[in-house]
């Protein structure tokens, strides 16, 4: 696809992955068929890419094991298409060179296995990979067994294509850094930071039972109840606005850490069953240096701009970062030295 997709395309576009990957996990997958009717042009070539990966990965953790012939049935105009995506998967399960400067931290703990498929089936070490969350560009999140203390935990792993990257690794272990230093009630606790023996890095988190708080808005939105200001769906969105505050302070906190998130949207909101409100996915955090902020630096770098550098090298190359119908201006500009806290 040569042809660059429109600020809207890319807004449409990226809608359009949450929703099919937030119905897949919720055991309700719509078809890419279906999806597709309406588009045309390079905005259908691009989704559809998109949409397919997710499929893929999703059936792949299910067990489908005629993937690649069921695709090429199902879409036989789109051969270049399917054949690159299968050979990406294939690359996937090959090694990647451990690198000598990434301690495992953690040890003995360890993913086990080779390549993005070790969690098919059971593994060595201390995570035993259970089930697929979510996936992105960077990196991708299943349930995962913790066999030392026998509970549930999110496990995120960086996607081989990536891990062999130096920018990319550094900008994936400083996500987790970033995280786990911020200690908050509504930010997921980190558990621990390690690396594949094929070379990957990985942490594990906490694994929130719940849904996110895009799912709890459309459900609201979705309800029946006799009107917007029924007494029940009032009730609903009350709890609703409660959460929301909760994000706020949570926000607030990171923002006096000199952190900035610039991704928060709904889909990165998780509402536990219990009364949990917790901001996820800090791939894309920009550290400060603050005036007012703590004595000890958030994150130990070698120079006061190591952080920005890490963990923005696509916004020194004039990349946009972000989700297009959330950015701030200042965002959407692709304007680094202008994004602070207000762009949250």
């Amino acid at each position: 696809m040569n042809e660059p997709l429109s600020f809207e395309e890319l807004s449409r576009l990226d809608a359009l992955c949450d929703e099919f990957e937030s119905r897949w996990r919720e055991g309700q997958p719509p078809r890419i068929e279906d999806l597709l009717a309406d588009l045309s042009g390079p905005l259908r070539e691009c989704a559809f890419e998109e949409l397919a990966a997710v499929e893929v990965e999703f059936r792949r953790r299910a067990g489908d094991r005629k993937l690649e012939q069921t695709f090429a049935e199902r879409f036989p105009l789109q051969a270049d298409v399917i054949r690159r995506l299968f050979e990406r998967s294939a690359s996937d399960a090959s090694a990647t060179p451990r690198r000598p400067d990434f301690p495992s931290v953690g040890a003995p703990s360890s993913l086990g296995g080779t390549g993005e498929d070790a969690g098919d089936s059971p593994v060595a070490g201390r995570f035993r990979a259970v089930r697929p969350l979510a996936r992105g560009g960077l990196g991708r999140s299943r349930v995962a067994l913790d066999a030392e203390l026998q509970r549930e935990v999110a496990l995120k792993e960086m996607l081989s294509d990536q891990a062999n990257r130096p920018g990319q690794r550094d900008r994936f272990v400083l996500e987790a850094e970033v995280t786990a230093q911020l200690e908050h009630p509504g930010i997921v606790p980190i558990y621990g930071l390690g690396m594949a023996p094929d070379g990957r890095p990985f942490y594990a988190m906490r694994f929130i039972q719940g849904k996110s708080f895009e799912v709890a808005i459309r459900e609201l939105h979705a309800s029946e109840g006799g009107g917007p200001f029924a007494a029940g769906r009032l009730l609903d969105l009350r709890r609703l606005l409660t959460r929301f505050i909760a994000v706020c302070q949570a926000i607030d906190f990171t923002h006096s850490r000199g952190v900035i998130h610039r991704d928060i949207k709904p889909a990165n909101i998780m509402l536990g069953d219990f009364g949990e409100t917790l901001v996820v996915d800090w791939g894309m955090a920009l550290t400060r240096p603050r005036v007012d902020g703590p004595t000890t630096p958030l994150v130990k770098k070698p120079s006061p701009d190591a952080a920005d550098t890490a963990s923005n090298a696509d916004d020194d190359a004039g990349h946009i970062c972000g989700t297009p119908q959330y950015m701030s201006p200042a965002q959407a500009a692709g304007a680094l030295s202008r994004v602070g806290p207000a762009s949250d």
